[in-house]
Formats: C-alpha cells, sequence, structure tokens
C-alpha cells in the first residue's frame, strides 16, 4: 500500500509540473502571438500610408497628363480653325 500512495503521489507531483510547464508555454505562444499581431497590424498601417501615397501620385500624373493632352488638342484646335479661316479668306498669309 505504501508503495501505491508514494506512487500516485509521483504521478501527481509529475502531473502538475506538466501542467504548469503546459500553461507556462501556452503562456509563452500567446505572448508571442500577440506580439506578431501587433506587429502585423503596424506593418499593415504602413502598407497602407504607402498605398495612399501611390494613389495619390498616380492621379497627379494622371492630371498632369490629361492637362497637357487638353493642352495639345486646344493648340491644335486653333490651328485647324486658322487653317481653315485661311483657306476660305480671300486674304492670304504668306
Amino acid at each position: 500500500m505504501a508503495f501505491n500512495k508514494k506512487w500516485a503521489m509521483k504521478q501527481a507531483i509529475v502531473g502538475m509540473i506538466l501542467i504548469i510547464v503546459g500553461l507556462t508555454a501556452s503562456a509563452q505562444f500567446t505572448t508571442e502571438m500577440l506580439d506578431q499581431i501587433a506587429a502585423l497590424q503596424a506593418y499593415l498601417q504602413v502598407a497602407e500610408k504607402g498605398y495612399h501615397i501611390v494613389e495619390q501620385g498616380l492621379q497627379t500624373i494622371g492630371e498632369i497628363k490629361n492637362g497637357e493632352l487638353n493642352l495639345h488638342s486646344a493648340f491644335y484646335s486653333s490651328l485647324e480653325a486658322w487653317l481653315r479661316w485661311q483657306r476660305s479668306s480671300t486674304w492670304k498669309f504668306r
């Protein structure tokens, strides 16, 4: 009987040690996971900021391109109108 009590006591102690080690490992794992989540959230904020910067830059490039195209279109339209007037006019520019 004494042997069984000692054996049971050893099992209980080993079981408690395993539970404590398991909880410690679980707590460490949880802490690491929370750290990773925080790091990923910080990275997400930086990525969003970069995306908005690129989006604004592309929008600016598009506006500049369209403005340049409009200027050229206006110039060629006025040149075409002048040429039509020149052809129909009795007064010739030479």
